[in-house]
């Protein structure tokens, strides 16, 4: 039987009121540092003003230090918010955050590459990934910034419709949260970024959300799955077969699931597939409140190399119909163990994205 030991909670406090959709990185001395974000003030709402914090283990995650702020440039104009860290190491040694950084413009935000030479300490650089034509609002989860084997860095974005720009240089306001996916890419390390040729839309109708915050992971080398929550019981994917330039239409996968993301990880150390998700769909009836939105359970299982099936038993990390789990992020510490952060909240701390645990699992 797999063992699950609670190694840390994240919780709520006075000076923020909602903490967590973190990421893991393992720095050049062996230390892991967690990166989340903490939204300011006695709030839970995803656009106000937030920071991003760490904290490090130097223990394989069984126990961590206390939270220190990641310093960025003061010079950003308008910078109000910093969330969803996604880590990786860039060629030349620096580590690497991706940040949805929002200003002080209503709900104009982009995703921002921030660039560390004292392994996450503090950002010397900012790059914005955005392409010129586009501004408003993107969507981009945690730990969701993926180097393929070519060598190319690659970002799964939720685009809302009326945020591109018209010749007049004025931005549309956002018509509603019905989005569409929108993958963008850099061949030179973060340094610029460009557009997919193909967005990926929706092609069911009867949706108020389309297709939003995916992941991307790689099949075999030029062969990529994306994958999207959705509001119509499943996850959707799509598959790219020139290194993410151009997608087909997306299709229904065989993981069910309520309007909550799925994450899939390659064990690092035995090159096998893994699924993070919350597999009961909002079907008619199911008891729903404001603080849990259904995401209750929240298991995890071995998958086809394929990423389209289940292989292993479904092994479930939470069961609490009172509480809301999402958003992981996931680091292999070996074979058998992984470190595995998500939210937890519930009714107690007004939302399922208030409360964040790290566990670590060791499995059978």
């Amino acid at each position: 039987m797999d063992t699950i030991k609670i190694v840390n909670e994240i919780k709520p406090d006075p000076e923020s009121g909602r903490k967590g959709e973190g990421c893991f990185f393992r720095t050049k001395d062996g230390a892991i540092s967690f990166y989340y974000a903490c939204v300011m003030g006695n709030t839970v709402k995803d656009y106000d003003p937030a920071k991003q914090v760490v904290i490090r283990s130097y223990d394989d995650g069984e126990t961590w230090s206390d939270p220190v702020d990641f310093m960025v440039p003061g010079s950003v104009p308008g910078l109000v918010q910093l969330v969803c860290p996604s880590c990786l190491r860039m060629l030349n040694g620096d580590m690497g955050i991706f940040l949805c950084g929002r200003t002080d413009v209503p709900m104009v935000n982009g995703k921002v590459l921030c660039l560390s030479k004292d392994e996450g300490v503090s950002c010397y650089k900012i790059i914005d990934c955005i392409p010129s034509c586009y501004s408003g609002q993107f969507g981009l989860n945690n730990d969701r910034a993926v180097r393929l084997s070519s060598g190319r860095i690659i970002l799964p974005l939720s685009i809302h419709p009326g945020t591109r720009k018209e010749q007049t240089g004025s931005v549309k306001p956002r018509a509603s949260r019905f989005t569409s996916g929108h993958v963008i890419y850099s061949d030179d390390d973060g340094r610029s970024w460009k557009s997919s040729s193909d967005l990926i839309m929706p092609p069911f109708t009867d949706t108020t959300k389309g297709v939003q915050e995916g992941g991307i992971i790689e099949i075999k080398p030029g062969i990529l799955k994306s994958y999207w929550r959705t509001d119509v019981g499943h996850q959707y994917t799509s598959l790219s077969f020139d290194d993410g330039d151009h997608w087909t239409v997306p299709a229904r996968s065989r993981f069910t699931a309520p309007w909550s993301p799925m994450e899939i990880e390659r064990n690092p150390f035995t090159g096998k597939l893994y699924a993070f998700w919350n597999p009961i769909p909002l079907y008619n009836g199911r008891k729903f409140d404001y603080y849990n939105w259904g995401r209750s359970p929240f298991v995890y299982a071995e998958i086809s190399d394929d990423a389209n099936i289940i292989t292993g038993e479904i092994k479930t990390i939470e069961n609490d119909p009172e509480r809301g789990y999402a958003y992981p992020s996931v680091l292999f510490l070996n074979e058998k163990q992984f470190l595995i952060s998500y939210c937890c909240g519930g009714l107690e701390e007004r939302s399922c994205l208030a409360k964040t645990r790290i566990a670590k699992i060791t499995m059978e």
